[in-house]
């Protein structure tokens, strides 16, 4: 299925794996799955599901967290979506969250400005097989406060494949390959 192919493409992709730029804010290491041949079904999958061109989508980025390792609290949307991202596809509107393991210590998601039934903050346990989809911006580019996330410490090794839908087609090497 999807997530055997991601951990496969993870494999291939892991000698390009680079450490992100921001060590204060998020100690994960990343890397851009670029080659359709690895993410055709899921890119197609998400295109489905949201009703979208494929070729609105980010390249989706494969990302390991380690033992305490995470990443502090952010939006995934821009304030200045025209300025940041203008010649990238504009303001991010869906964030997908795929959970390639289980993680039942540490790890998760949470969302400080949504309140779960218990009226904690939302937190999302990792378990393999899981998306977890949310709009960060409305359609017309406003950021949507309330899903500013972090992810938590992880205590086993995390592994998840993020991916984002934009406003409008997401040239390469960020965005999707046509096939």
């Amino acid at each position: 299925g999807v997530a055997a192919s991601l951990v496969a493409g993870l494999a291939a992709a892991a000698p390009r794996v680079m450490a992100m730029a921001t060590p204060e804010s998020r100690t994960s290491s990343s890397a851009l799955l670029g080659d359709r041949r690895l993410t055709d079904e899921l890119v197609q999958k998400a295109s489905e599901l949201v009703g979208a061109s494929e070729l609105t989508f980010e390249a989706p980025v494969v990302t390991q967290y380690t033992e305490g390792q995470r990443f502090l609290a952010h939006n995934d949307a821009s304030l200045q979506p025209e300025l940041d991202w203008a010649d990238t596809g504009g303001q991010r509107l869906v964030t997908m969250i795929h959970y390639l393991n289980d993680g039942p210590q540490g790890g998760r998601t949470v969302f400080n400005n949504l309140k779960g039934e218990d009226g904690l903050p939302l937190a999302v346990v990792p378990k393999a097989g899981r998306v977890l989809v949310f709009l960060p911006a409305t359609a017309d580019g406003k950021v949507d406060e309330r899903t500013m996330h972090q992810a938590e410490e992880a205590v086993d090794v995390k592994f998840v494949c993020q991916m984002w839908k934009r406003q409008r087609t997401v040239p390469p090497p960020l965005g999707v390959t046509p096939l």
